[in-house]
């Protein structure tokens, strides 16, 4: 993606997507949540490891196609779909509030 980034207005919703991607350098495999089908690529994202972009596999997939916004709190799928695993906690250098 290149240009200035911009948030996603809820108009410009188009599902709950994850891109899934395997660093080829370290080999460090990690999941970007998304509104946007086409918002995260290779060449677009940095390996969180290597702190650079690297050569990548990439997947994707479409968890929820609903243009609605939930809150956070109450119905957010994304916020569902990482607190699910046993001791994923909230981390004290959050931005809360």
């Amino acid at each position: 993606m290149t240009g200035q980034v911009r948030a996603v207005r809820p108009e410009d919703r188009e599902g709950v997507y994850v891109h899934a991607f395997k660093c080829r350098r370290c080999g460090l495999e990690f999941q970007l949540y998304s509104w946007r089908r086409d918002r995260h690529r290779v060449g677009g994202v940095f390996c969180p490891e290597c702190g650079e972009q690297t050569p990548m596999l990439h997947w994707r997939t479409c968890v929820n196609e609903s243009r609605e916004v939930g809150r956070q709190e109450e119905d957010g799928e994304i916020y569902k779909l990482t607190t699910r695993f046993p001791g994923f906690i909230l981390m004290d250098d959050s931005a809360v509030g």
